[in-house]
């Protein structure tokens, strides 16, 4: 877990949790870790987004994506999962 005095909440939306908002396609900063989640799917300008955060960290990063599936696929999700 990291502390609250060490974390920085960086947006491109001005949200509750948000401590900063900035242009995430111009934005680049020097931090040892960044965790972005449920970014680059939303974001058309993606993979400058995601260039941007790769060219900003020094040590690691937690990239979390989420992108629904097609019904069309064919593809069956037990009952009660995020998938349905």
């Amino acid at each position: 877990m990291v502390r609250s005095n060490r974390y920085r909440g960086i947006d491109g939306t001005a949200l509750p949790f948000c401590d900063e908002v900035v242009d995430l396609v111009q934005y680049r900063s020097t931090v040892p870790g960044i965790f972005m989640r449920h970014l680059l799917e939303h974001n058309d300008d993606w993979a400058r987004v995601l260039d941007n955060a790769l060219a900003s960290l020094t040590e690691r990063m937690v990239l979390d994506l989420s992108s629904p599936v097609p019904r069309s696929q064919g593809i069956e999700f037990p009952p009660g999962s995020r998938g349905r």
